[in-house]
């Protein structure tokens, strides 16, 4: 039995998606400090690229995550549960 129709994932992450995902998370919680709240549907689709990238390299997720919350003085966590909650 081979591998067809099994889903592999990427073993890597490409220069360009994590262009992006730095954006995302710089973006969100710059607008929670300026008290800008995302949409509920935002949040979640950030939160399911968060951890779709920490499987494949959870060392780059947690490096940008670390700076962007010590460079604005907000954890990601606090400002994902504030757009779900309201």
């Amino acid at each position: 039995m081979g591998l067809k129709g099994i889903y592999c994932m990427r073993e890597k992450i490409g220069h360009s998606a994590k262009k992006r995902f730095s954006t995302k998370i710089f973006n969100l919680l710059m607008d929670s400090r300026n008290n800008k709240i995302w949409s509920a549907i935002d949040a979640e689709k950030l939160q399911s690229l968060i951890d779709r990238y920490t499987k494949i390299d959870p060392a780059f997720v947690q490096s940008k995550v670390n700076f962007y919350e010590n460079k604005t003085k907000q954890t990601l966590t606090a400002a994902i549960s504030a757009a779900k909650d309201g």
